[in-house]
C-alpha cells in the first residue's frame, strides 16, 4: 500500500524523483521545483517549500487537471509532529479521486490517523509508533526530504530510523539509511532499498524508486 497516493496522481506504479531539497529553505528560500517521471514519461511538477515550522508540497499533474496536496508540521531534531495529503475535489478526471484526505498526527507511542474520502464515513486509526519515528511513503519527496533532514541532524553514514508507513495500515518498519558515497545514499525498509541522489551536503536531489528513474536538474523557484 506504500504507492497508495501516488496512484492516486498517476494511475501507475512508483516512480523515481529527482529534486533539490532545502533544509529550512537555505538553499532555495522560495521553493523548489521538481519533477516526477515515470516509464520515462513526466508525470507530475511539484514545488516543495519550507515555512517556519512547516513544510508543504504541491504536485500538479502533468496534464494540468489535477493535484495532490502534502503538509507537515516540524517539531525539534528533526522531527515530524503532522502530516497530512489531500486531493482536492476539482481533481475530478480519471486517475484522480477526488476529496481523498489523509490527516496523521504523532503522539507518544501512537500515530492518530484519519482517512476520508468523499461520500464515505472517516476511518479512523490508532497506529504503534516509537519513539522519534518519522513518516515514509515513497511516493512523496515531501516525506523523502524529511526524512534526509532527519538523517542530517542524528548525523553518521548509517543511521536507523523507525518509520510508520502512510497507508491504510500505518504499519511500524525500520528504515536503514546508508551513506555509499558523497552523492549517493540508499533507504532500506525490509526487502526493498532505495536510491538516493544526493547534494555534499546530503540534502536529496533525486530518488529512484524500484520501478523508475529519471534524471532533472535542479531549479530553486524564483
Amino acid at each position: 500500500m506504500s504507492h497508495l497516493y501516488l496512484r492516486i496522481l498517476t494511475g501507475t506504479s512508483a516512480i523515481l524523483v529527482q529534486a533539490v531539497s532545502t533544509l529550512a529553505g537555505q538553499q532555495c528560500p522560495k521553493g523548489t521545483q521538481f519533477s516526477l517521471h515515470e516509464n520515462g514519461m513526466p508525470s507530475g511538477i511539484g514545488v516543495l517549500r519550507y515555512l517556519g515550522d512547516s513544510a508543504s508540497l504541491k504536485i500538479e499533474s502533468s496534464d494540468g487537471i489535477g493535484s495532490i496536496i502534502w503538509g507537515a508540521g516540524l517539531a525539534a531534531n528533526g522531527l515530524v509532529n503532522q502530516i497530512s495529503m489531500r486531493v482536492p475535489q476539482v481533481s475530478e478526471v480519471n486517475h484522480l479521486i477526488p476529496g481523498r484526505s489523509f490527516e496523521g498526527v504523532f503522539a507518544p507511542g501512537v500515530l492518530k490517523s484519519k482517512f476520508s474520502r468523499s461520500g464515505q464515513p472517516a476511518r479512523v486509526l490508532n497506529a504503534p509508533s516509537k519513539e522519534g519515528a518519522m513518516p515514509f511513503g515513497e511516493d512523496s519527496p515531501l516525506i523523502i526530504d524529511l526524512i534526509l533532514r532527519r538523517v542530517r541532524i542524528l548525523g553518521g553514514n548509517t543511521v536507523r530510523i523507525p518509520v510508520n508507513m502512510i497507508d491504510e495500515n500505518s504499519y511500524q518498519a525500520e528504515l536503514i539509511y546508508t551513506r555509499q558515497r558523497s552523492d549517493s545514499a540508499t533507504f532500506t525498509i525490509g526487502a526493498k532499498k532505495y536510491g538516493i541522489h544526493l547534494d555534499t551536503d546530503g540534502s536529496l536531489t533525486g530518488a529512484d524508486m524500484p520501478s523508475g528513474f529519471v534524471i532533472v536538474k535542479r531549479k530553486c523557484v524564483d
